[in-house]
């Protein structure tokens, strides 16, 4: 009986290039950073919730360098804001509305719905800052995106540049919202080759030779991998001890609202009567005290 067989190592990254070219068009010959393929940052990030600032042939080539690491099957997928923005208006036309965007008339996105467009992968990647004409619905369409993931509890990045960040109000797709929700994600940037979460020192990577990327698929970066460990382990601490603040204010507040609400009851029932004894024209009760 034979034993289960094997590609090679040339036949899988073959495999792979094809699927990248699924992720994202071109993402297979995007410009690598020597040493990325080897120890991908990026790569024990995948099953988190992460933002990114990085310019996009950079993130390209730390995406790329994932990709090589992963199953050849690895179902990921990029969209940009102006992606996002095409499907709802997708709805908004199906629906008889009105509205032109003639940035989005090349745009091939034929989903229907926000949800069919980014519901079914394992991983979705948003690029944001490629729609460069404003539409007043941005901010929704990319919230309602991460929202969809979120409930599904799939993970999202949100990608945008170090010029045009996505947390300032003049971005395309800034909202207080989005602003909330981010500043409890884990905020990396990438320089280069190097990684730096928010917070965390820089964390190089250093190429090792003759090294088998089979091996180092669970492994990733030495250095790396443990600021991004002790960064999301913050993190974590951080919500929890928000959650247990949020959770005592809640329990204090009604506490404070109820006695504020007897101090003004108290208050108002001691004007109604002072009012009462020294209204103009009010009639004097006799005095039926004792004596003579």
């Amino acid at each position: 009986m034979l034993d289960g067989g094997r590609s090679c190592d040339c036949t899988l990254d073959y495999m792979r290039r094809q699927n990248m070219e699924r992720i994202w068009p071109s993402l297979s010959t995007a410009r690598e950073i020597p040493g990325l393929r080897e120890h991908p940052p990026l790569l024990q990030l995948t099953h988190h919730d992460v933002w990114i600032t990085a310019k996009e042939p950079v993130f390209k080539a730390h995406l790329q360098a994932v990709s090589y690491c992963r199953s050849p099957l690895w179902d990921a997928k990029v969209w940009s804001d102006k992606d996002l923005v095409k499907a709802w208006l997708n709805t908004a036309y199906a629906q008889g509305h009105k509205i032109y965007d003639t940035e989005l008339d090349n745009v091939r996105v034929t989903a229907m719905y926000i949800d069919e467009l980014v519901e079914s992968y394992d991983l979705v990647v948003l690029l944001m800052g490629v729609k460069e004409a404003p539409n007043k619905e941005t901010p929704s369409v990319l919230l309602e995106a991460i929202k969809t993931r979120m409930h599904l509890g799939r993970p999202t990045w949100v990608v945008d540049q170090p010029q045009r960040r996505v947390d300032r109000i003049e971005h395309r797709a800034y909202s207080e919202a989005l602003e909330g929700m981010l500043s409890h994600w884990p905020h990396v940037a990438l320089l280069g080759a190097k990684i730096q979460i928010a917070g965390a020192p820089i964390a190089p990577v250093h190429p090792v030779a003759d090294a088998d990327v089979e091996d180092l698929i669970d492994e990733g970066d030495t250095e790396a991998g443990a600021v991004i460990n002790e960064a999301l382990s913050d993190i974590g601490e951080d919500a929890e001890a928000e959650i247990e603040d949020e959770t005592e204010e809640e329990e204090i507040a009604p506490t404070r609202s109820f006695l504020a609400q007897m101090g003004r009851n108290e208050q108002q029932q001691e004007e109604v009567a002072r009012k009462k004894r020294f209204k103009p024209g009010a009639k004097k009760k006799p005095w039926k005290g004792g004596g003579k």
